[in-house]
C-alpha cells in the first residue's frame, strides 16, 4: 500500500512591466498558462489560479496611508508529485515556450517563481 503524498504547489509573482498596461499583462499570462497546459507535458499540472487585482479596496487603503497597489500577478500551480513537477520542467517544450515567454512578459521566470506549503487556518 502506498502513501498518499501531499501536492506540490509553486508559485510565481509578476509585476506588470511600467509600459504595458495590466490588462495587456493579465492577457499575456492567461495566454501563457493556456499554452503551457495545451503542451502533452502540461498533463502534469492538476491545477492552476491567476490572482489578478482589482481595484476594489483602493480607495479604503489609500484612506489608511497606504500606497496604491501595483499592478503584480500571482500565479499558482498544483502538481500531484514532485515528480509531475520535474516531468514539466524538463520537458524540451515547455523550456521552448518559457524562453519565448521571457521577453513577452518583461521579467525572467525563474527569478520569482518558487515552491510553497500552503497552511489553512480558521479562527485563532
Amino acid at each position: 500500500m502506498t502513501t498518499p503524498q501531499n501536492p506540490v504547489r509553486i508559485m510565481g509573482i509578476f509585476k506588470c512591466p511600467v509600459a504595458t498596461s495590466m490588462e495587456t499583462f493579465t492577457q499575456k499570462l492567461e495566454t501563457l498558462m493556456e499554452a503551457v497546459v495545451a503542451l502533452p507535458c502540461g498533463k502534469n499540472i492538476s491545477k492552476y489560479e491567476l490572482c489578478v487585482p482589482n481595484r476594489g479596496l483602493d480607495a479604503h487603503l489609500e484612506r489608511l496611508g497606504m500606497p496604491s497597489p501595483q499592478g503584480t500577478i500571482v500565479v499558482t500551480a498544483e502538481f500531484p508529485t514532485v515528480e509531475n513537477l520535474d516531468a514539466l520542467f524538463v520537458a524540451p517544450e515547455i523550456i521552448t515556450l518559457v524562453e519565448g515567454a521571457k521577453g513577452d512578459i518583461d521579467m525572467h521566470i525563474e527569478s520569482c517563481t518558487f515552491a510553497y506549503d500552503k497552511i489553512s487556518k480558521i479562527g485563532n
